[in-house]
Order: structure tokens, then sequence, then C-alpha cells
């Protein structure tokens, strides 16, 4: 009779050990339980290029390109003129002559800048529609008409320097 007995009150002493309250529920949660298929989604095809596109970064390319040339002729006489008014007093002759082929040499600029500004706003419009396979091509001419005027300005700038 005691083994009847022990068989009943082991788990009704047990079950007073457990914390009173609301318990977890044991059955499957939302993200368990099988989940319908979805639709198959069709994948949208990749953009095409745009020639347009290509033909302007090529016509800026070729805009900046043309204008080292002139840049680098003008920059030899510039580079003189500013050499001899190193040194010169303020609004003599010399320091005037350099002042003006240093404001010549600066004008050549403009075929870099202009090609920059071209293709920043390309930039600009590709960017709203993002994975276009002419995003690639634009970038490289950004950073090469970059470069260009950075080798552009730093020169005007070191010749303003002699100036100071």
């Amino acid at each position: 009779m005691f083994k009847r007995f022990t068989v009943f009150l082991i788990p009704a002493l047990l079950s007073g050990c457990a914390a009173p309250g609301e318990y977890p529920s044991l059955a499957k949660r939302p993200f368990e339980k099988p989940q319908p298929a979805l639709p198959d989604v069709p994948v949208a095809p990749p953009q095409a290029s745009d020639a347009a596109l290509l033909g302007r970064i090529a016509d800026a390319l070729k805009l900046a390109r043309g204008g080292v040339p002139d840049f680098q002729a003008a920059l030899i006489p510039a580079r003189a003129a500013a050499e001899r008014a190193s040194g010169s007093a303020p609004e003599s002759e010399a320091w005037i002559d350099g002042q003006l082929m240093v404001t010549r040499l600066e004008s050549t600029t403009g075929p870099a800048r202009d090609a920059l500004a071209a293709l920043d706003d390309e930039r600009r419009l590709l960017d709203q529609h993002p994975g276009s396979p002419d995003a690639p091509a634009l970038q490289a001419a950004i950073a090469e008409v970059e470069a260009i005027d950075a080798r552009q300005s730093e020169a005007v700038r070191a010749l303003l320097a002699l100036f100071i």
C-alpha cells in the first residue's frame, strides 16, 4: 500500500515546487509552422547600356584631354614669368606680368573643370538608376578628369605661391 501511495505522492509533491504563473505554450510558434510557398517573383532583366550616356562620357573625356596641351603650352611662359616676378615688389612690371601669365594659365584649366561638371551631372542622373552597367565607365572617366584637374590646379597653386 505504501508503494501505491508514493507513486501518487511524489508527482503531487513535485508539482508544488513549480512557481505559480503563466507558462509559455509548448505549441509551435508561427515561424515554426510550415509557410505557404511564395510565388516566383520575376527577376528584372539587367539594364541595357545607354549609348547616349556613353557618348556624353566620351565627349567629356575628349574635352578634358583636349585641354591638356593648351595648359602645358601656357605653363612654360607662366612659370618663367612667375619666377621673374618672385621677389619683385608687388605691382611692379615683372609682378604684373607674372600675375597675367598665371591668370592666362588658369583660364586653360576650363576644359577639365567643364568636363568634370558634366560628368558630375551624369553621375547624379545615374545615381537615380542604380545597377546601370555604365556606372564603372562613368566612375573611371570621373577619376581620370579629377586627376587632370588636380595636376593643373596644383601647378597653378605652385606658381601663385611664388608671389607670396
